[in-house]
């Protein structure tokens, strides 16, 4: 699985965050876990929007359920 942060760590030049270039010239393997990190970070946070959008569908076809029998009164056919 590929992350968005993933070319970041790589990235040389006047734009690359100085903790990152040091985690790449003092440990390497650093900049694996930071990744690693990072992508169970992202992946944790759209599973979390997933199940936000998932339990707010279900609750608004609850509660439209609700509304549409609310008016609805008991048919008598004797009357």
């Amino acid at each position: 699985m590929e992350s968005a942060a993933a070319p970041a760590l790589y990235r040389t030049g006047a734009h690359t965050d100085p903790t990152i270039q040091q985690m790449r010239q003092h440990n390497p393997q650093a900049l694996v876990a930071l990744w690693r990190t990072v992508s169970a970070q992202v992946s944790a946070q759209g599973y979390s929007n997933a199940f936000l959008v998932v339990a707010v569908i279900s609750l608004a076809g609850g509660l439209l359920a609700l509304v549409r029998t609310w008016d609805r009164s008991p048919r008598n056919p004797g009357n």
